[in-house]
């Protein structure tokens, strides 16, 4: 089964073979479109009007990872974007993420990129009119295939 994200007007639409979950794109739609705000867990689910283990379930099925994960996904998609394409100082893309502290910010890059905000910054930042290359540093989701 193929399980990949479509955009369609800014926030990325889920696609599970031939079927689209629709409570989970709604979820989606509004981790991305929040996602400059402290939105968490529970806010997600109230969006839904299911439960939580049933937007977990769902969520697992559709992308095969949780809603919090989905949620940092964002978080630092959004921090990636800014400390590539602003000067914004590192204290205040912590805050623009959507993220409380900077050792949260810390911890989310050194856990996928393998390296902090600063080093990612200096690594991505275009020299002489080129950017260099690290992993994917477009900030959306990447497409997930499953058997």
């Amino acid at each position: 089964m193929l399980t990949h994200l479509v955009r369609q007007g800014g926030a990325p639409r889920v696609a599970t073979g031939h079927s689209v979950d629709e409570i989970v794109n709604r979820a989606v739609e509004f981790i991305w479109n929040h996602s400059h705000a402290f939105v968490d867990v529970a806010e997600v689910v109230a969006q839904t009007g299911i439960s939580r283990r049933s937007l977990e379930r769902r969520f697992t099925k559709a992308l095969r990872r949780s809603v919090l994960e989905e949620i940092q996904l964002c978080r630092l998609g959004r921090a990636k974007r800014l400390l590539t394409e602003t000067r914004v100082p590192v204290k205040q893309v912590v805050h623009r993420a959507g993220l409380r502290s900077h050792q949260q910010l810390c911890l989310l890059f050194q856990e996928h990129e393998g390296m902090s905000p600063t080093d990612y910054r200096e690594l991505t930042t275009p020299r002489d009119g080129q950017r260099q290359d690290h992993r994917s540093h477009t900030g959306t989701p990447q497409n997930r295939k499953s058997n």
